[in-house]
C-alpha cells in the first residue's frame, strides 16, 4: 500500500464525490417531488444547519487560538519576537486585501440573489447566484497564485504552520462553498426553489455569509494585525529581562541588611573636644554570599566577617565582610 498513495487518493477522492452527490439527489426528490420537507421538517433542518456551522466555527477557534498563543507569548525558539526571525509576512494591502474585496461583494450578490428568489424573480436569481460563483472561483485563484509567491513554506516554524492552516482551511471552506451555490444554481435553472421553499439556498446563503466573516478575522488578526506586531514589539523581551536582572541586583538578603546595620551603630562616636577618634570609620562597605561551612568564622584584619549560624531565624546561612577605612 506504501507505494499506491496517489492512486489511493484519487479512489478516495472519487468516492466521496460519489456520495456526496448521491446525498444529494436523494434530499433534491425528497424535498421537490416527494414533498417529505414539511414546515416542522424545515425547523430540524434549519437547527441541524446552525449547528454544523457552529462546530466549523470551533475549528477556526482552535487555529486562531494557536495563532495568538505563539504571537502574544512568543516563545525562546522564535527568537523572542513575533513573526519569528527570519519570517517576511504578506502585505494585507496587496492580494489579501484584493481577496477581502472578493468575498464582501460576493456577500452582496449572494444576498442580491435571495431577494430575487423572495420577489419570484427567476433572473436576478440566476444572475446573482452566477456572479457569487465567479467570485468564489476568483477568491481561490488568487489564493492559490498568493501560496505560490509566500517567502515560506509550512515546515519553516510556528507562523508558516498557523498562517497556511488557517487560511488554508478557509480556502478549502470557499471551494466548498462554491460547490454547494453551484449546485443550488442548476437546482435554481430547474425551478426547484420557490418564495416560500427554498431552503436549500438559504443554507447556501448561511454558509457563504459564515465564510466571509471568517475572512474578516483572518484578514484582521493574521494578516494585518499579525504584520504589525513584528514591527512593533522587536525588544520586548529583551528589555523585560534586564528589567527583572536590575530588580534582582538591588535585592539583599536579610542577614546582609542586619550586617549593614550593625556596622553603622559600631562607629565610635566624636569626642568632646570636636575631634575624630583615629579608630573611627566614615564607611563601610559590605558584600554577601553564601557560606561554604557551618561553624561561624571570625577574623580581624583590615574588617571583620560575621556570619549568621543555625540560630539564625532565616533559613540557610550568610556572612557579609565589613570593612573599615579610618577617616
Amino acid at each position: 500500500m506504501h507505494g499506491h498513495g496517489s492512486l489511493l487518493l484519487i479512489v478516495g477522492f472519487v468516492a466521496v464525490l460519489a456520495m456526496m452527490a448521491a446525498w444529494w439527489r436523494d434530499v433534491i426528490k425528497e424535498a421537490t417531488f416527494q414533498g417529505h420537507h414539511s414546515p416542522v421538517v424545515q425547523i430540524g433542518m434549519r437547527y441541524g444547519m446552525a449547528l454544523f456551522i457552529a462546530s466549523e466555527v470551533m475549528f477556526f477557534a482552535a487555529f486562531f487560538w494557536a495563532f495568538f498563543d505563539a504571537s502574544l507569548f512568543p516563545k525562546p525558539a522564535t527568537g523572542g519576537v513575533w513573526p519569528p526571525k527570519g519570517i517576511h509576512p504578506f502585505d494585507p494591502f496587496e492580494l489579501p486585501f484584493l481577496n477581502t474585496m472578493i468575498l464582501l461583494l460576493s456577500g452582496t450578490t449572494v444576498t442580491w440573489a435571495h431577494h430575487a428568489l423572495l420577489e419570484n424573480d427567476r433572473k436576478g436569481l440566476l444572475l446573482g447566484l452566477g456572479i457569487t460563483i465567479l467570485l468564489g472561483l476568483s477568491f481561490t485563484g488568487v489564493q492559490g497564485y498568493e501560496y505560490s509567491h509566500a517567502a515560506f513554506t509550512f515546515k519553516d516554524g510556528i507562523y508558516p504552520s498557523t498562517f497556511f492552516m488557517a487560511t488554508g482551511f478557509h480556502g478549502f471552506h470557499v471551494i466548498i462553498g462554491t460547490c454547494f451555490l453551484a449546485v443550488n444554481f442548476f437546482r435554481a435553472r430547474a425551478g426547484h426553489f420557490t418564495p416560500d421553499h427554498h431552503f436549500g439556498f438559504e443554507a447556501a446563503a448561511w454558509y457563504w455569509h459564515f465564510v466571509d466573516v471568517v475572512w474578516l478575522f483572518l484578514f484582521v488578526c493574521i494578516y494585518w494585525w499579525g504584520r504589525q506586531s513584528h514591527c512593533s514589539r522587536p525588544h520586548s523581551v529583551a528589555v523585560a529581562r534586564a528589567a527583572g536582572a536590575a530588580r534582582s541586583s538591588m535585592a539583599c538578603s536579610p542577614s546582609c541588611r542586619v550586617a549593614r546595620r550593625a556596622a553603622s551603630t559600631s562607629r565610635p562616636r566624636m569626642p568632646a573636644t570636636g575631634r575624630r577618634s583615629s579608630s573611627s570609620s566614615s564607611l563601610a562597605q559590605s558584600s554577601c554570599s553564601s557560606p561554604r561551612s557551618s561553624k561561624s568564622i571570625s577574623r580581624r584584619r583590615s574588617g571583620s566577617i560575621s556570619c549568621s549560624g543555625s540560630r539564625s531565624p532565616w533559613r540557610g546561612r550568610s556572612c557579609c565582610f565589613v570593612r573599615s577605612r579610618p577617616g
